[in-house]
C-alpha cells in the first residue's frame, strides 16, 4: 500500500523544479516522511530503497532548496549509515543517492556537512571492513569526496591513513591497484588544488603505496603506469604550449 503510494508520487516529484510544485512539496511533510522511512528501524527494505530513490529524484529535479531541507533532517548521515548495513541493495541505493547529490545543485552544502560531521572518518574506517560491498561503496564515496574536496580535506584523509588502508585492502585481496589508481585519478580531477599541490599529493600517495605493499609488484606497476601517463600528458601539453 505504502509502496504503491510512493510510486504515485513520482510524477509529482518530477515537477519539483516548477516553483509552485517545489513550494508545495517543501511546505508538506513529504521530506520528513521519506526521512523516517529511511531509518534502520523500518523493517521493509524495499520501502527504504524507494524512499532513497524519491529523495534522489527530489534533489536532482528540485536542486538546492531540497538539499537544504534534507540537511534539516540529517538525511546525509542516514544515507551514510545505510551504506554500512549488510544489505547490498540498500548500500547501492544509499551510495547512488549520495553520489547524485554531491555532484548536483547544492552539492557544496553536502560537502560542507560531511566535513562538519566527521563523516570522512567513518567512511575511511569502513574501508577495511569484512564485507566487499561495504568496502566498495565506501571507497566510491571517498573518491567522490576527494574529487570535490580541497587541500584540507585531502590532508585529513592522509592523516586517517586512507592511502595505506586502500593499499592494504588491495594487497590482502589480490587486487590490481584499482582503488589506489582511482584515488590518484580523483586527485587529478580535484578543481580545488593547484597543479603543484596535485603533484605533491600524488607523490605522497606513491610513497605510501610503495611502503605498504612491498612485494606486490602488480599494484606498484599500476600506480607507476598511471604516474607515467600523467607525466607524458603534462609534458605533451607543455610542448604544445611552446609551439
Amino acid at each position: 500500500m505504502v509502496l504503491d503510494a510512493m510510486q504515485e508520487l513520482i510524477p509529482v516529484i518530477e515537477k519539483a523544479g516548477d516553483p509552485g510544485t517545489r513550494d508545495m512539496i517543501l511546505q508538506s511533510p513529504l521530506v520528513k516522511r521519506l526521512s523516517d522511512l529511511l531509518q534502520h528501524s523500518n523493517p521493509n527494505n524495499s520501502m527504504r530503497s524507494q524512499s532513497a530513490f524519491l529523495l534522489m529524484k527530489l534533489a536532482c529535479v528540485g536542486g538546492e532548496p531540497f538539499i537544504k531541507k534534507f540537511l534539516q533532517y540529517d538525511i546525509i548521515a542516514d544515507l551514510v549509515k545505510m551504506m554500512q548495513c549488510s544489505i547490498s541493495e540498500l548500500q547501492d541505493s544509499a551510495y547512488t543517492v549520495l553520489h547524485q547529490m554531491l555532484f548536483g545543485d547544492g552539492g557544496d552544502l553536502i560537502m560542507k556537512r560531511i566535513l562538519q560531521m566527521g563523516i570522512i572518518e567513518k567512511l575511511v574506517n569502513s574501508i577495511e571492513g569484512k564485507s566487499a560491498k561495504t568496502r566498495e561503496v565506501n571507497v566510491n564515496c571517498v573518491l567522490d569526496i576527494v574529487e570535490l574536496g580541497n587541500k584540507a580535506c585531502l590532508e585529513q584523509m592522509f592523516a586517517l591513513q586512507l592511502v595505506e588502508k586502500l593499499a592494504r585492502v588491495e594487497k590482502a585481496n589480490g587486487g590490481t591497484g584499482e582503488s589506489v589508481v582511482g584515488f590518484l585519478k580523483s586527485v587529478d580531477k580535484c578543481k580545488h588544488l593547484s597543479m603543484a599541490e596535485r603533484r605533491l599529493m600524488k607523490q605522497q600517495v606513491v610513497r605510501k603505496v610503495r611502503a605498504t605493499v612491498k612485494g606486490k609488484a602488480q599494484i606498484i606497476a599500476a600506480v607507476d603506469a598511471f604516474m607515467s601517463e600523467g607525466s607524458k600528458a603534462t609534458s605533451s601539453s607543455v610542448d604544445s604550449g611552446r609551439k
